[in-house]
Parts: structure tokens; sequence; C-alpha cells
């Protein structure tokens, strides 16, 4: 597959004079609306577009929908050209106006059996000609394909009606390829129910990295790769302004898209702003420029209209400036690109009125409770007054750092000169804003300024700014991952909140203050493995946010207390913290800020109990959070997480890369020890299940060295690699006491016990193997453990089979030990030992079927998988029939025969 290396066609000062050519039954010569167009001589490979559009293997039906810029005409005329090589193909450039000609334009183009064409029917075709057409079609011997390129020009929902009923009545013998700048009135949502419809848009168009990279060199330039990192990023792969910023590096012109907007891309987008927009809408769209993100609230604040989600509606519909984003209410965004260009245009045309503008949509944001807008807003629009009341009425969210707020492109202009020496507060609100931009080096210079000139303040104004600044530098060393750092800030804010003059009404209270420390210092014992004190510490915070009434602190601090909890094995404690956390859950699909620890938690929860689908949907919102990207910490324990559940879904060679993806992600960064060996153990689990042992002990031995015994962490991978290399009483010397010693995280005493288990069994000490498993029933049950069993290695499913009869009384550990199989049996008359004398076990009767292991009586097993005990009953009596038995432990017994479970 090959598209122009441009994605938007050649460079106009390199067009062919003729540069379109006809395919299949081409129209009149004179044409240029009825033949493809030619395609430019130097092309860019992208082999994955060309097997989506592939019209000899896809669906009927390929639509290509994205604004102007996009590649569209060319890919199209790609897939015409290899699509003629084995059927007619007919071409329509569609312009305004072809309502009248549509049909017209059809009769030319499209193949009839015999060679007849039928007579044009004009604007409205009776149905008998339309039935005629579709009949002629339906007599091909092969299918025709249909190119119909810009069909946001036809507006006569008639005519679109009519090429639907040609769809439906030619059997299968039409192929329509389409592309649109805006959504056709189309039965788009039975075509994708169907599965008729094929869907590009701007996602699957945009150059890829090394698209882009082809395209820089297409044009003989040689571009450092953070340069290609930067354009790629600022255009989004929009192959326009690739191309353009590409003819700017080029030619030398003056900045490209990497560092700026040449004025032939500011030109092309303003015209194309100017192209897409109606007038009358043109003036709103100007002044939504100065959004970051577009809602009908904020819309209205700045247009004074009340038709704001009406309005975005239309404008997202039409394919042009907007595109919907996610969030609600219903959010939109412009490319990246196009706000700086009408930010200059609105500039240009009403510079006094801007101001204005961000100080009207600044009050609307305060209202709706939103600090973060609300303080970039008034700063844009020059307000001191307004800026710095927000801070210092909300500044403990602005501490949170990015967790209310995503980085945008453009910050507030600066202060004027000389401004800010005399109004620290002033340089303070300056130091919040950047920190909420994830812009840690201006927010620092600020923060210089402010402490500089703090002596202009009385004494507990002063006291109020070391605060908050001090809050503001334990946030950026926070998104550092600065240990040393945070630990040092964070006790000298606990320090600051003992002072007299921090209790005034004006003033930062001490229980604001401590909970900001409390949270950080709690994060860094965490990662450091120290449970006692990072509880303690959370607890606190808890019940300093709790009286200080912060809510996104009181998050913060309990969803962490929850992770704790979880990591140490306390489930149903984790599960009421989390749950605690997030209240009633996400708001719509949008995660709620400061709750990714929470469903990290939820996740190690439901990862413990084999609920993998839940554990996912737990994953999912904490990679979503809006404080999911504050520090590496956090990511760093998602990725070990994010790997634990690819292994449980067996994907072995997923999970490690999703380990080591996060490990290259941290960069430089060292996490703290606890953490670093957390991350280690399971990347060696990992290597181990997958028989690299060697590569596994390697990566463990920093992290032992110099320690007489291995951390019990590490311990358990170390005797686990031993044991894989056929050497059981080293693994059981290198254990540690998990049967006795409380301290140790109960996953890990799982963990070990098991390992005990499975090596006594090697060793064929039975008695040992008998002690292990009995105390692993009664370590796992109260919490309902459950993945340590069900996921444990195949080596290990033979010790726990044989002792399943005297385990007894815990169904969790009894139904999933076997490792049975989880879809239908093998059907009737299959030979071997899997074999099943009659219909197969349907998936919740094999569940049943676990459970009647153990000394559950029905009702009970009905309580655990919520279904009436009729419901097990009748589960029961089929299978007896099917196993050919009349009793329970018969059952079982001919189950284990035919390895059932």
């Amino acid at each position: 597959m090959r598209e122009d290396v441009t994605g938007v066609g050649p460079d106009p000062r390199e067009r062919p004079r003729d540069d379109r050519v006809g395919v299949g039954v081409a129209g009149p010569a004179n044409s240029a609306q009825l033949v493809v167009p030619r395609l430019p001589d130097r092309l860019v490979e992208r082999p994955r577009l060309g097997r989506l559009v592939d019209v000899r293997t896809g669906p009927p039906v390929t639509l290509l929908a994205a604004p102007a810029g996009w590649g569209k005409t060319t890919l199209l005329a790609v897939a015409a050209r290899q699509a003629a090589e084995n059927a007619p193909v007919g071409w329509v450039s569609l312009r305004p106006g072809d309502d009248d000609r549509f049909w017209s334009h059809l009769h030319t183009v499209l193949p009839t059996s015999g060679g007849h064409r039928a007579p044009p029917p004009g604007r409205a075709p009776q149905r008998d000609h339309l039935a005629r057409l579709a009949a002629a079609l339906a007599g091909r011997p092969a299918p025709t394909v249909l190119v119909l390129d810009d069909l946001h020009h036809i507006r006569d929902a008639g005519v679109l009606h009519g090429l639907v009923f040609l769809l439906r009545h030619t059997a299968g013998r039409l192929r329509l390829l389409l592309s649109t700048r805006s959504t056709p009135e189309l039965p788009l949502h039975r075509w994708r129910v169907t599965g008729e419809l094929t869907e590009l848009g701007p996602a699957e168009l945009a150059f890829t990295p090394a698209e882009t990279a082809q395209l820089v060199a297409a044009h003989g330039l040689a571009a450092p790769r953070d340069d290609l990192d930067r354009l790629q990023h600022r255009s989004e792969g929009w192959p326009a302004a690739v191309r353009l910023a590409v003819l700017a590096l080029r030619d030398g012109t003056g900045p490209s898209v990497t560092t700026g907007i040449d004025q032939r891309l500011a030109d092309y987008l303003l015209d194309e702003f100017r192209a897409q927009t109606p007038a009358g809408l043109r003036d709103v769209l100007l002044r939504a420029s100065l959004l970051d993100r577009i809602s009908a609230g904020p819309l209205q604040a700045l247009t004074g209209r009340t038709d704001g989600d009406r309005l975005l509606r239309k404008l997202a519909r039409a394919g042009g400036c907007l595109s919907p984003a996610t969030g609600r209410p219903a959010t939109y965004r412009f490319h990246p690109l196009l706000p700086e260009v009408l930010r200059a245009e609105l500039g240009r045309r009403a510079p006094e009125e801007i101001p204005r503008l961000h100080r009207r949509v600044a009050h609307w944001y305060a209202a709706q409770g939103q600090p973060v807008p609300a303080l970039r807003h008034a700063l844009a629009a020059g307000d001191r007054d307004h800026a710095t009341a927000l801070l210092l009425r909300h500044w403990p969210a602005f501490a949170l750092g990015g967790g209310l707020a995503r980085p945008t492109p453009a910050p507030p202009p600066a202060p004027p000169p000389g401004t800010l020496p005399d109004d620290p507060e002033l340089a303070l609100a300056y130091a919040a804003d950047r920190h909420a931009r994830l812009d840690p080096d201006s927010a620092e210079g600020y923060l210089r300024i402010a402490e500089r000139h703090a002596r202009l303040l009385t004494g507990a104004h002063r006291t109020r700014l070391t605060v908050m600044a001090t809050a503001f530098r334990l946030a950026g060393a926070h998104r550092r991952g600065d240990t040393a750092r945070i630990r040092a800030l964070a006790t000298r804010l606990i320090a600051l909140t003992g002072r007299e003059d921090l209790g005034a009404d004006e003033l930062p209270s001490a229980d604001t203050a401590r909970a900001i420390a409390l949270t950080a210092s709690g994060d860094v014992r965490l990662a450091g493995g120290e449970f006692p004190a990072a509880e303690i510490g959370l607890l606190a915070g808890f019940a300093a946010a709790e009286r200080g009434g912060l809510p996104l602190w009181r998050r913060a601090c309990l969803g962490r207390l929850a992770f704790l909890r979880a990591v140490r094995g306390e489930l149903s404690g984790a599960e009421r913290a989390a749950r605690g956390a997030i209240g009633g859950g996400p708001d719509g699909d949008r995660p709620l800020p400061c709750a990714a620890y929470a469903h990290l938690a939820l996740c190690l929860v439901a990862l413990e109990r084999d609920r993998l689908d839940d554990a996912e949907a737990q994953l999912s919102l904490a990679a979503g959070g809006p404080d999911a990207g504050a520090g590496p910490t956090l990511p760093a324990w998602a990725a070990a997480v994010r790997a634990l559940l690819l292994q449980a879904r067996g994907d072995q060679v997923g999970a490690l890369e999703a380990i080591r993806a996060g490990r290259r992600e941290r960069g430089d960064w060292r996490p703290p020890r606890y953490l670093a060996q957390w991350c280690a153990a399971v990347e060696a689990e990992l290597l181990i299940a997958c028989g690299e042992t060697g590569e596994a002990q390697r990566i463990l031995a920093p992290l032992v060295a110099g320690d007489a015994t291995p951390p019990a962490l590490l311990a358990v991978p170390l005797a686990r690699s031993y044991l894989h290399d056929g050497d059981p009483h080293a693994a059981i010397r290198l254990l540690p006491a998990w049967a006795e010693d409380a301290r140790l995280p109960l996953p890990l005493r799982l963990a070990a016990g098991l390992l005990e288990s499975v090596a006594a069994h090697h060793m064929d000490d039975q008695r040992r193997v008998h002690a292990a498993l009995g105390r692993l029933r009664d370590l796992a049950e109260p919490e309902g453990f459950r993945s340590v069993f069900t996921r444990a290695a195949p080596q290990a499913r033979e010790p726990l089979a044989a002792r399943l009869d005297a385990l007894g009384g815990y169904a969790r550990v009894d139904a999933a030990a076997s490792g049975g199989t989880t879809g239908p049996v093998a059907s009737p008359g299959a030979d071997g030992p899997g074999a099943v004398p009659g219909e197969p076990l349907t998936d919740r009767e094999l569940t049943v079927l676990r459970y009647l292991q153990s000394i559950l009586s029905n009702v009970e097993i009905a309580a655990e998988l919520r279904l009436s005990v009729n419901t097990i009953k009748t589960h029961v009596r089929s299978i007896y029939r099917k196993l050919d038995t009349s009793r329970r432990r018969e059952a079982v017994r001919r189950a284990r025969e035919l390895r059932l479970i």
C-alpha cells in the first residue's frame, strides 16, 4: 500500500499538469470529477492502511471520515487502482451542488450488464430506475467498486437513501469506498452491528512516528530524534501539518511545527477554519480557542449563548475544528495546532476583548468549584485580586499538582516586568499555575521570587506564604520521586504547623498542612516497605484531612491506605478503605481525582480473589485517573500489577513486556527499596515461569548482595528458581518463616507456603506437605484468597489435588486447587482420559462440580455462587447424569479420573 509522502497530495509547485488518469470505466475525457487522481511521484509505504481499505477482503462499505488534509483522496486513489486489477471501478469526486448531478455521475461511471446504461434519472430517481440499476449491477460477474470522494457535498437525504437502496439490492455486487469531512446521513450504526462497515478516522489516518520519519527522509532531511518526537506530538500525525512543517524545514523559511507555527501552516489552518465553519459561528470558535477543553458551560460564559450543548454537537458533526474528548459533561477539543492560530486571529481582530473574556470564564470556573482553570484564566486576564484570592482559598488543590488538571500547551502570559517583586503572593499564584501545568522549572522560578520578597508581608501572612511554598515544593519533589527531598520537606511542613500564628481564619490551618505532609511521607514509607509507620502516618493524614475539610486529600490518604492493606494481604480492609475513598464510584466514565491508589488496591483484591475482569476494570481506572502521572511511584506499582494481571491471563510474554516497559519508563529514577524489590520479584517470577532461571537470579543478585539472608520478598523467587532447577532442599532453606511470621505480607506467606509444599512433595516428605497445605488453608480462608491456588504452577497441582479430601472446609481452596478446565469438556465418544460418556459438562456445571469436592452443602454452594438452591440441585442432577453416577463422592472420583478437575 502506497500513499504520497505528504498524505495530502504532492507539493503544489511539483504537481504535474495532467494529474488524473482513468481507471475502469472512465467518464468523459474533460470531466476531472470522474477519473481517479494521478498518484504523486514520491510515496511513503503505508501497508497498515492498505489492509484496512482493501475492498477484495473487507466489508462492503469503507468510510474515511476526517477533516481536510488527512490524505483521504490519495488513500482512495491507491485503493481504487489496486481494486481495478480485478473489478470495474467507478470514481466520482463530488463538488458543491452535485445533488442534482449525482445520479448522472453514477450512470456515467458504473457498468451495467451487457454494456447497457440506463438513462440518468435526474435528481430524484424513481424506484424503478434504482431497481433497474441495482439489477444490472447484481448481474455483473464480479463486484463493482464505487468510490465517492468528498461525500459531505451531498446534502439531499434522498440521494443518500438511494445509495443505501443500491447497496442493499445488488446481491453483494457493489462495494463502496467513501470519504467525507462530516458524518453522512447513512445507516452507519446498522452497518457497524452487521459488520458491513470499515471506518477510518484521524486516529487511523494519522502518520505514525515511522511514517513521519520516512516523510522527512524523503525530502532529504536529517532531523534529530527529539525534533521528530516533537513534530509527531504537536501535529498528532496530521499529514497536512507534517507536510508543511517539513517544507518549512527544507526551505529554512521560518519556525516549524516543532517550535512554533510556520506562516504557511498558519495560513492553511485559517483557510480551513474559514472554509469549514459557518460565518455566524466563527466568532464562537475564536472565543472557544481560549479554553483548554471545551464544554457547554464555559463556552456559554464566553459567548453569552444558551445553546452550548447543541452548538458543540453541531460543530463536532461537521468534522472540522472540534472533535470529542473524553469526560463528562460532553467535552470537545481543538487539534493542538489550531488554538494558537485562532488565538492569534482573535488578538488581531479584538485584542481589547481577550482580558474581558478570560475574566468572565475565570469567574465561571470559580463558581463551579474548579480553581485550577479559574486561576489560569484569572492570570491570563491580568486580574491580580481574583488570582490571589483563588490561590489563598484553594491552595491545597494546587498542591495536588496534576491531581486536578492535565498539562496544557499554552501558559498565560508572563506578568508585566517589575510586577512580581512588589507582589510575592501574585508570584506564588503564578508558581501554583505552573505547578498544576506540570512545569516544575517555571514553578521553581516563581517560588524563588515569592520567597525572596516575602519580607514585604506581615508576620502571619509571611508564615502563610512559607507554608504554601513548602507544600508546592513538596508536591514537586513527589512528582520527581525525590525520596530524600520528600522526607525533608514533609518534616519541615509538619514543623510549620506548630507555629502559633497558623490558626487565624485567613491562614492555612494546621490540619491542612499536616494532611499534605503526611500523605506525601506516607507514600514514601509505603514504597519503602515501612508499613507500620506508613499506616500510622496515613491514618493521621486522613484524620487531618477530615478535620480540615479536604475531600481530595482525604481520598488520597484513604486510597494509599487501601493499597497498603492490599499489599499486606488484608483484602477485606483494603476493599473497605478503597470503597470509602471512591464513594459511589467514578463520575460516569471519568475516574475520580486522587483515586488511582484506591482503584489499584481494588485491582489487587480482585486479582487475589481470581476475579480477573474486575481486576482489569479497576486497573484501567487507576491508569486513567488524573493523579496517575503525578510521580513515578504510582506508575511503577501499576506496571507491576499490570504484569501480574497479564500473567493471570496466561500472557507471560505480555507480562514480561509490561514490567520491563515500566522499568524503561522510570529511566534513571531509582524506586524506594521495597518497591524495587517488589518489581524485581514480579519480573523474576515471570522469567522462572518461562524457564529462564539464570536470568531471574541475575536480576535478583544486586538486590540481595551483602545480605546474609535475602529479604523475604526476594527469597521466594530465588527459592522457586532453585526448585525449578531441581534442588528442593536449597529452595526450602531459602524460604522465610512463613507459617509463623505474621509480620510478612500475607500474599508472600501464601506463595512461600505453597512453594514449601511443592518442594516437600519432591522430597517425598508427605507429612510436611500435609502440614503446609493445612496451614495454607487456614491463612487463605479468612481473606478469601484464591489465586495462589488457581494459578499454582503445574508441579504444585499434584500435591494439592492429592490433599483435597484432607483439606476440606474451604470451598475457595478446594474448588480451585486442581486447576481444572474452564470450558465445555471433550465431546461424547472422544478418546483418551478426558473423554466423557455422554453430553459435555457446561461451564456452570464444571464450576459446581469443583465445589462438590468440598464439604459445603448445596445451600452453602448456592450462597457462594449467588444462585438459588433449586438451580444448584438442577446442576448437580445434570452432573450425576452426565458422569453416570448417583452420589457426590462418586461424581468427584469419576471427574478426577476423567481429569475434569
